[in-house]
């Protein structure tokens, strides 16, 4: 009866043990080549790269950074977007909203077969402009159209 009780015991934790997770979470991978890709009076706009988008199958994640240089609250949106000159629109559950001085971590995603790709590395080239506004969602800066070469 000891024998059985201590194969049972071992049993188990053995079990146990294989159950676990790991305690790292899990990554999705980044396409990086971080580069300042606009900056004028309201916002420096840093592109960090490009990646799945995690939990969303077949969308792919543009990772940015905005760093609010104005002393006001400002919105920034993308337009006139495309990937590998096919027009796609870039979406985001949430605006690129940042008060004064602040800065904000933000991707924007979009449909790959809309774009003509199967998954993010198959991105070579993204154009789009943004649109900076102010709390009251007045344009107040436009940039040109901004090109990135994806390596």
């Amino acid at each position: 009866m000891k024998k059985l009780s201590i194969l049972v015991v071992a049993l188990m934790i053995l079990g146990l043990c294989s159950c676990g997770s790991s305690s790292e979470p899990e990554q999705a991978a980044v396409e990086q080549s971080a580069q300042v890709i606009y900056k004028d009076e309201y916002v420096e706009v840093t592109f960090e790269g490009v990646s799945d988008l995690p939990m969303v199958e077949g969308m792919t994640a543009v990772n940015l950074s905005f760093q609010n240089l104005s002393d006001q609250e400002i919105t920034v949106l993308p337009l006139d977007s495309s990937v590998n000159d096919s027009m796609v629109q870039f979406v985001s559950g949430t605006p690129a909203t940042m008060q004064g001085g602040k800065k904000l971590a933000y991707a924007m995603s979009f449909n790959n077969e809309t774009a003509g790709i199967s998954d993010y590395s198959e991105v070579k080239t993204l154009e789009f402009s943004l649109s900076v506004n102010d709390a009251d969602f007045n344009e107040i800066s436009r940039s040109d159209i901004l090109s990135i070469e994806v390596s």
